[in-house]
């Protein structure tokens, strides 16, 4: 589901520019809040567990970074293949 609605972001934003409309609104207004239900849902079920649990708060933050760590190296390493694709 992110991967396809990361396409149709790209997609309507190649196409039509940001003011892409879809049922009456800008499609990047949907994509962002969805972004923030979904980041909303993970900060209300870390804070049940939290309150549930003890959680080791060091362990859980070097968890979720390699998370993003990983996601940064991925971008990086597409951009540069798409990048030396275009040259």
């Amino acid at each position: 589901w992110m991967k396809r609605t990361a396409m149709r972001f790209a997609h309507h934003a190649a196409t039509q520019g940001d003011g892409g409309q879809i049922n009456g609104k800008s499609f990047s207004t949907g994509f962002a809040m969805k972004f923030y239900a979904r980041l909303f849902v993970l900060a209300f079920l870390l804070l049940l567990l939290s309150t549930q649990f003890s959680i080791n708060a060091v362990g859980l933050v070097i968890g979720l970074s390699t998370v993003i760590l990983s996601v940064i190296i991925v971008v990086l390493f597409r951009g540069r293949m798409i990048f030396q694709e275009n040259m």
